[in-house]
Formats: C-alpha cells, sequence, structure tokens
C-alpha cells in the first residue's frame, strides 16, 4: 500500500510541477514514480518466489 500512495504522491507532484513550474522541476517526480514502480514489482516477483519455494509440510497441504 505504501508503494502505490508514494506512487500517488509522485504523480501529483509531476502534474503540478509541469502546470506551475518549468519542466526540469518534474523530472524527480517522474524518476520517483518509475523507482516506485520497479521497485514494487521486485519486490512482489522476489516475495512471490521466496513463498513458492517453501515446501508445504503434507498435513497443511491442500488437495
Amino acid at each position: 500500500m505504501a508503494i502505490e500512495i508514494g506512487m500517488q504522491n509522485a504523480g501529483l507532484g509531476v502534474a503540478l510541477a509541469l502546470k506551475h513550474f518549468s519542466p526540469e522541476t518534474a523530472l524527480p517526480g517522474a524518476l520517483f514514480a518509475v523507482w516506485c514502480v520497479l521497485t514494487g514489482a521486485g519486490a512482489s516477483a522476489w516475495l512471490r518466489y521466496k513463498h513458492s519455494s517453501k515446501e508445504i509440510p503434507k498435513s497443511v497441504e491442500r488437495t
């Protein structure tokens, strides 16, 4: 959830920077939004891999 909120704040920052300042001021917000997407996708893939690689005991396994 924190990643999604950060992306929304970065998008708002980019929009406000483009509207009220020069386009160069929008660059940090745009880079942060890209960073959030990349780290969020990477963390999700890593956690999915980590979770799926654990062996499930036979007593807990669903049929």
